[in-house]
């Protein structure tokens, strides 16, 4: 078992967290306690650390937890408070720039695109799919503006080449899908909200069609309930169903059949 997440109260996570270090026991597994952590949000209103985890800790004293109060990674996520989760980004960032110069030493063109296409484009896709767009935005625009630019040096574009229309037409169709005559280098800014969308959709078709309907807590993960966290997987979802609807997107089964043909 690996990668698995407990969510709710301190009293039911650590209840369960017993359960299945229990179960596991009998299977001859055993947990790592390097990788168990533990993240109270903010709008939890807790004091840090919380009494009421010094509590739950004391009580289960065989189910150890590391207290993260500021966050963690989860599934290559940051998963924690905002100043946790930009700076978790800007590193990812990093990384991917970092990666811009080696790769430009490559000197067949062809292959230098399969790698910026294939490989480097589609990293900040990930974070994109899984993050709210108020996390993702700024992330993608870094991410972007640095791919480009690195094809721009790449194709010998002069400095200041956004001045100069051609050039700049030239980025742009290098932007475009592959269908619309483009290199297929979709910027992730242009993923933001379809993207988010798609995912949450599926992650929301899940939680409704099993027993974890039965567990959610309605009022925290609420649109408009000023006590829902920013991260919330809703508020984030309703935000990009408005952007997208904004901007002529339209559900398939909203669309008129085609008249069969004559």
């Amino acid at each position: 078992v690996d990668n698995t997440a407990l969510v709710g109260p301190l009293c039911n996570v650590f209840a369960m967290y017993d359960r299945i270090r229990l179960v596991l026991k009998r299977l001859n597994l055993r947990l790592q306690p390097r990788e168990c952590l533990l993240h109270v949000p903010t709008w939890a209103g807790l004091e840090h650390p919380p009494q009421a985890l010094a509590d739950v800790m004391e009580r289960y004293p065989e189910c150890p937890a590391t207290y993260c109060p500021e966050g963690f990674s989860f599934l290559g996520l940051p998963l924690g408070t905002a100043k946790y989760s930009e700076a978790f980004l800007a590193k990812v960032a990093a990384k991917i720039v970092a990666t811009l110069d080696p790769i430009s030493n490559l000197t067949d063109g062809r292959i230098y695109m399969q790698v910026m296409l294939q490989c480097v484009n589609l990293r900040p896709h990930y974070y994109i799919r899984n993050l709210p767009p108020w996390l993702s935005t700024p992330f993608a625009e870094a991410c972007d503006t640095a791919i480009i630019d690195a094809i721009a040096r790449y194709l010998c574009f002069p400095d200041g080449w956004r001045a100069h229309p051609h050039y700049r037409r030239g980025a742009f169709q290098l932007r475009l899908g592959i269908k619309q005559g483009g290199a297929g280098l979709t910027p992730g800014i242009m993923c933001i909200h379809s993207s988010f969308f798609a995912s949450t959709s599926a992650s929301l078709l899940s939680c409704g069609q099993t027993s974890l309907r039965d567990h959610i807590d309605r009022n925290l993960l609420g649109v408009n309930d000023p006590s829902s966290s920013r991260h919330s997987i809703l508020r984030g979802f309703h935000l990009c169903r408005e952007t997208l609807a904004t901007h002529g997107a339209r559900k398939e089964e909203d669309v008129a059949p085609h008249a069969p043909p004559p």
